[in-house]
């Protein structure tokens, strides 16, 4: 046998070897295992979570509050216009159309979708010289001033004092 005749197929044998090498799969044991690495850094995704969790859940609860005196703001401001025109009103048979505790009645009824309408102040007034606070006597081409505030309490804040909220409303007499 000479010597070209055993380079290629000893070229051939380990070529083969090279390709079932690369196609069959690692070894289970020893140091050709791979695997991926323990994640390190379980204390500094607590410390980010709690350093987060408190500023989250404060804008969110601000965002919840904003919407609340948004919205009874709005609410006192329909009921001033609903008790300025009803106050306004004059049925054809009645000299004087409303007293000054059915304004206050009609303004409150108005305002009932807030948690206590009863701890709204409802105060009437005309621009009559001769009526100045009783909106049933005003003259004709006089206007009637309803204003009602309410002191809204905060749901997460504790401040004992609250916001105090007001609606007005003016309308002019028939």
């Amino acid at each position: 046998m000479s010597v070209n005749q055993t380079l290629p197929s000893r070229w051939l044998a380990g070529l083969t070897a090279a390709i079932k090498a690369a196609v069959s799969p690692l070894p289970t044991t020893g140091l050709a295992k791979v695997s991926r690495p323990r994640h390190q850094g379980g204390a500094a995704e607590i410390l980010e979570l709690a350093l987060l969790v408190p500023i989250a859940m404060t804008l969110i609860l601000g965002i919840v509050e904003f919407s609340l005196l948004t919205s009874n703001t709005a609410i006192l401001a329909n009921a001033a216009r609903v008790a300025a025109r009803e106050a306004i009103r004059r049925p054809p048979t009645v000299t004087i159309p409303w007293t000054y505790i059915e304004v206050e009645n009609f303004a409150k009824q108005a305002a009932a979708k807030l948690c206590n309408p009863d701890l709204c102040t409802v105060t009437p007034t005309t621009t009559d010289p001769a009526a100045p606070t009783n909106p049933a006597a005003a003259r004709s081409g006089y206007s009637i001033t309803v204003d009602i505030s309410y002191t809204h309490h905060w749901l997460f804040l504790f401040n004992k004092n609250g916001v105090a909220l007001k609606g007005t409303s003016t309308m002019r007499v028939p």
